[in-house]
């Protein structure tokens, strides 16, 4: 079984090396084949979705005829202080009789963060099948076949950190403009929650349950700024906290907001990240109207009010920028 291990460790750091530059990990899947040779097969699909099914398929049905594998996806994990933070998450079997499993995430601080790229210690996350006084020799055979691969190794070891951190910042922004971009959803949150009035306690526990939520969002940025805002942790809270007694200010223009953080994406995002961050903005906000008059209830409608608030939000978000500035300027507050 040390040998499934060490194909695990070698796989491990290739794909930290894929990671380190920035890139998105697609789906991999590593098997050790009855005569002894190694397998690598990328799950290519027209969805994240439709790869992340193939894997799972392989991994649990073996498809391969392969004596143990390992699949490899990139996710996050949940750390009680920082909050998701990204991690290569490992699946790895043994597909001998009785059938043994190890779940390994190796957390990583994304390439685009501020800080730059760094890879945290491995986090066993579970084990099936597989005795408490088997594990050392596992782990060993997993830092052997890591250190087996001489790039990914060298790279794992000039980038490794102790302590986790979260993601913080993003290629392309100013650590003010991300600050900025990053309480996005919770401005979104508190335009259509206060469309019809006041922002109740029972609205704002809904918010965090929406954030549970956050992977429905696809966008790279949304991603991003979530990782940031979870009401889980202090970081999180505090970002929250901000932001809600700025929103309250008589002195803060609402719709100013939005302008900028349509002239940030237009300056400083791809077309395609802008594109689709803005349609994640928007989704939240829908799903922040239908959850009203008693969150995630059955039978709830959009109100009027939210009906409108949405339909403002769409067009600071998408119109070009002199025209959503001047719908700004036209309700600035009274200085």
């Amino acid at each position: 079984m040390q040998d499934i291990y060490r194909m695990a460790g070698n796989a491990a750091a290739s794909a930290v090396q894929t990671v380190s530059g920035g890139e998105l990990l697609m789906p991999m899947f590593h098997c050790l084949e009855p005569d002894g040779r190694l397998k690598m097969v990328v799950l290519m699909a027209d969805t994240g979705e439709e790869a992340m099914q193939a894997g799972q398929r392989m991994y649990q049905e073996n498809t391969q005829q392969a004596i143990g594998a390992v699949w490899i996806v990139d996710g996050f994990v949940t750390h009680k202080e920082v909050g998701k933070v990204d991690a290569l998450i490992l699946n790895v079997v043994s597909y001998a009789e009785p059938r043994r499993e190890m779940q390994l995430a190796v957390p990583y601080r994304h390439a685009h963060s501020h800080e730059g790229f760094a890879v945290f210690k491995p986090k066993l996350l579970g084990v099936t099948g597989i005795a408490q006084d088997e594990l050392q020799p596992l782990i060993d055979a997993f830092y052997q076949g890591r250190d087996e691969h001489a790039e990914g190794r060298a790279i794992w070891k000039e980038h490794q950190q102790d302590q986790i951190t979260g993601m913080t910042g993003f290629a392309g922004f100013s650590s003010e403009d991300w600050k900025h971009l990053r309480e996005a959803p919770v401005a979104i949150f508190c335009m259509v929650a206060s469309a019809d009035g006041e922002i109740d306690a029972k609205e704002a526990e809904a918010f965090g349950k929406l954030f549970k939520e956050s992977g429905k969002y696809p966008s790279v940025l949304m991603q991003r700024v979530m990782t940031e805002l979870s009401p889980d942790t202090p970081n999180g809270r505090a970002v929250l906290m901000d932001f809600l007694q700025r929103f309250i200010s008589p002195d803060f223009n609402r719709l100013q907001y939005f302008v900028d953080v349509n002239r940030l994406l237009e300056q400083q995002a791809s077309d395609d990240d802008a594109e689709a961050f803005k349609k994640d903005l928007l989704a939240l906000g829908k799903a922040v109207a239908e959850s009203s008059g008693g969150f995630f209830g059955f039978g709830s409608k959009v109100s009027k009010e939210e009906k409108n608030v949405l339909v403002v939000l769409d067009k600071l978000l998408n119109s070009p920028l002199q025209l959503a500035q001047m719908m700004a300027d036209l309700v600035a507050p009274d200085r």
